[in-house]
């Protein structure tokens, strides 16, 4: 027997667009995904090369803006689709807030990350497979865990693991 801890699954939570415009996509398809442009074999890479992959993918969609001019937000972004590249987990589980409901899409991811250059949510070309298992309502938050979800990136891990984790929807 270990002396090791086992360890929780990570609460991630993964935004379906401005305004949560996608969230009945992602339920419909049981799909999560993050909605910058397709870079192949992100997941066989160097975390640097594909850091600038990414990088050179989001200035080659630049509009008219000096390339210059975004490069901070570029790489911002390719550190946040790193994370679900790389740092979520088989098993891990995810909160997607449904504006238009009022609550929180819950649910356990059910596959490693994959490229799809046609996505089953248009736009959102890297996926993972959810099994959506219930909702929770704001009001079942605490008011301090529920301001650590309001951070406008599309992923991240919330710091309120511990509280996210107890929510009785992963029982």
């Amino acid at each position: 027997m270990s002396d090791q801890p086992i360890e929780q699954p990570s609460v991630w939570l993964v935004r379906a667009g401005l305004g949560a415009r996608d969230a009945a996509a992602f339920e419909r398809t049981a799909t999560i995904g993050v909605a910058l442009p397709p870079v192949s074999d992100l997941a066989k890479t160097d975390r640097l090369e594909a850091r600038n992959a990414i990088v050179s993918a989001l200035q080659a969609n630049s509009k008219s803006e000096p390339k210059a001019m975004h490069f901070g937000r570029d790489v911002g972004y390719a550190v946040m689709l790193l994370r679900f590249v790389c740092e979520m987990c088989h098993l891990d589980r995810v909160m997607t807030p449904n504006a238009a409901a009022g609550d929180f899409m819950c649910g356990v991811i059910t596959s490693d990350y994959r490229l799809e250059r046609d996505p089953p949510v248009p736009g959102y070309y890297h996926v993972r497979d959810v099994d959506w298992i219930g909702k929770v309502s704001k009001d079942e938050i605490p008011a301090r865990t529920l301001a650590t979800l309001r951070a406008p990136l599309a992923v991240y891990r919330p710091g309120a693991q511990p509280v996210l984790s107890d929510l009785v929807v992963w029982r």
